[in-house]
């Protein structure tokens, strides 16, 4: 044993190894907890924005898809966001384990309580209204993600099932508008309602719309019901009857 001791102390004093500072490893486990944090605050940003596209989902118009309610649920879950989600809390959990004494909390209660701050933390973001402006951002500004992210998009660029959405880019006469889907293409829609005695308050030009109808060929849709495309600004109208 003593000849080890000196072989060891031989090649400290060779090597010139020197103890690490205690403030070193002091600073490390703080930037490996900051760095849990902040992937804690990145990963709540989703909670918003899955909140957001539940309330804003279409839930009135599942019974005129063909499919159960769980097929309809399953069409429209925000499974990009609900990724981004898990992602960022399991970057959480594995710098709260590489934290001095972080192996020992067990994966449960670091998971749940990840998941506990990501939900209570991107609930409030969501009551000061940046659900919808995330989701603004991220389609103004990251390529596909109109199509592959926003599953109630997607679901109203179903044209020959009956389902279309975009936005008014020109009013024709009282019964006919253009209108650019969410994949630029261009539609003439026609709107028969009789009863309506007046202009529909959200037909005018750069407002976003929705329809189920019928498509006539490539280019013309006839619409049946027409509504807002954000619900909070008006239910469907069908022949003149505000549902």
């Amino acid at each position: 044993m003593s000849d080890l001791i000196k072989k060891t102390l031989e090649a400290i004093k060779q090597k010139n190894i020197t103890p690490t500072p205690r403030w070193q490893f002091l600073l490390k486990d703080s930037f490996v907890w900051a760095g849990a944090g902040i992937t804690l605050v990145l990963g709540s940003l989703a909670v918003p924005v899955i909140i957001h596209m539940l309330v804003t989902n279409d839930w009135d118009v599942y019974e005129y898809l063909d499919g159960s309610f769980g097929q309809f649920i399953l069409l429209t879950l925000p499974y990009f966001w609900i990724v981004f989600l898990l992602l960022f809390i399991a970057l959480a959990y594995y710098n709260i384990r590489h934290t001095k004494g972080g192996y020992r909390y067990s994966i449960f209660y670091v998971s749940a309580g990840s998941i506990a701050v990501s939900l209570l933390l991107g609930a409030a973001l969501y009551g000061a209204g940046l659900g919808q402006v995330i989701d603004e951002t991220f389609a103004q500004n990251v390529p596909f993600y109109e199509e592959f992210a926003r599953p109630r998009h997607f679901l109203w660029l179903q044209d020959k099932h009956g389902l279309l959405a975009g936005t008014i880019v020109e009013i024709r006469d009282d019964a006919h508008f253009n209108l650019m889907d969410f994949r630029n293409k261009n539609w003439e829609v026609s709107y028969r309602m009789p009863v309506m005695r007046q202009p529909l308050p959200f037909v005018q030009n750069g407002i976003r719309v929705r329809a189920i109808g019928r498509r006539i060929d490539d280019t013309h849709f006839d619409a049946r019901m027409l509504a807002p495309f954000n619900p909070p600004l008006g239910g469907w109208i069908m022949e003149g009857i505000e549902r």
